[in-house]
């Protein structure tokens, strides 16, 4: 069901052509959310900077 309810919207958000405005580039989410990928799998280091 609540896959049905996701694919649902999906489609309605591509129907309505609603656009997503990024607030930031890649490698700014990467060097801010560096320290929360190191916490979830320790091999995420190279994430740091790419």
């Amino acid at each position: 069901m609540l896959e049905k309810e996701i694919l649902a919207l999906a489609k309605e958000r591509e129907e309505k052509q609603i656009k997503i405005t990024w607030q930031f580039s890649l490698t700014a989410a990467r060097r801010k959310f560096n320290r929360h990928y190191q916490k979830v799998n320790a091999n995420n280091v190279n994430y740091q900077e790419t």
